[in-house]
């Protein structure tokens, strides 16, 4: 009883640290060798807010990222970026100042 509640305790003391040294050895040999893994699955991604509040926004969250879809002003129905596109500064600018509230993007993440 006593020996296997302190394998226990000592089991779940494991810290974030220890986490992440094991997960970079683990990652550490990953080697991304094409432009396009040809996945058709990305990120939604929002602005970052705790309440209301907005930590991180929207175009900081999509600069210098490439896009899933085509991206459309939802009022005027017009093509902001093509599928495929990295998103610059002056295209995250003109997704940000407009209603787009979410973006999908590409990432390893997703690959298959």
């Amino acid at each position: 009883g006593a020996r296997k509640g302190l394998a226990d305790t000592a089991l779940k003391t494991a810290d974030a640290g220890y986490l992440t040294r094991r997960l970079v050895d683990v990652a550490q040999d990953v080697v991304i060798t094409e432009a396009d893994c040809g996945t058709l699955r990305g990120l939604t991604t929002t602005a970052l807010k705790k309440n209301e509040e907005v930590v991180e926004t929207l175009y900081d969250r999509i600069l210098g990222r490439v896009t899933l879809h085509d991206i459309y002003h939802p009022q005027t129905g017009e093509l902001i970026v093509e599928a495929g596109e990295e998103l610059t500064e002056e295209i995250s600018a003109v997704i940000e100042d407009s209603p787009v509230e979410s973006v999908e993007i590409r990432s390893v993440l997703t690959c298959e």
